[in-house]
């Protein structure tokens, strides 16, 4: 059942895994809950979150009490998935740690463990530090000179800079906010899209039963089935 479960561009037949996609299901709630608006979300704030802020639970690495109604102890069995996939969007930067927070496109992986490291030792802990000043939306980053890095240290940063800037990172709000996985603010999270990172994280390796083209052959799917 596994294998049949995988996504075809991953050798699988693309059969839904009921589990997984209860939990999607689960995820999708959750995300409405927390991120929409009205009596919901007002009495997960008030109830569950105890009034505090997501980034609060989020820096206790928890979200909400650890018991309460059927509905909020299902919500719990996916809160490791949900927490997991939390990603900062970048506004001043003031709000995201250096090399420990995920941003939007992940770009704490840009920054070199060692250099981030380096950069907490010289005081550096969060973004904004890093930014000179705002260009219209686009940060324009400190060089090694002005955040004192050694010359092995600088050419790494310099590194980071040009990939940083191809990014094309733009400022996104009034704050640092949290969101839910990569997808644009403007277009809410799918069932679809949370069940694809469920079902792609449990495969290890593809398993190629057959090659992909055999799923475009123009015959009925029962016959590319038996084959």
């Amino acid at each position: 059942m596994d294998i049949l479960a995988r996504p075809r561009k991953l050798g699988g037949w693309g059969l839904i895994n009921l589990k997984l996609f209860g939990k999607a299901l689960l995820c999708k709630s959750l995300i409405r809950g927390i991120f929409g608006a009205g009596p919901c979300i007002l009495m997960i704030q008030t109830i569950y979150l105890k009034g505090h802020s997501l980034e609060y639970w989020f820096r206790r690495g928890s979200i909400g009490i650890k018991t309460g109604s059927a509905i909020w102890n299902s919500y719990r069995k996916i809160l490791s998935f949900f927490i997991e996939n939390l990603r900062w969007r970048l506004f001043s930067g003031s709000s995201i740690f250096i090399g420990i927070d995920y941003m939007i496109n992940e770009l704490h992986l840009l920054i070199p463990k060692n250099l981030s490291i380096y950069l907490h030792s010289k005081g550096y802990f969060t973004w904004d530090k890093l930014i000179r000043e705002w260009s219209s939306s686009s940060p324009v980053w400190k060089d090694a000179v002005e955040l004192s890095l050694s010359p092995h240290f600088g050419q790494l940063w310099t590194a980071v800079v040009q990939d940083l800037m191809h990014k094309g990172l733009r400022c996104s709000g009034n704050k640092d906010t949290l969101v839910w996985g990569d997808s644009n603010s403007r277009q809410s999270i799918r069932v679809k899209d949370i069940y694809s990172i469920l079902i792609e994280g449990s495969c290890q390796d593809p398993v190629y039963m057959f090659p992909l083209s055999m799923w475009k052959v123009t015959c009925p799917l029962e016959c590319i089935l038996f084959s």
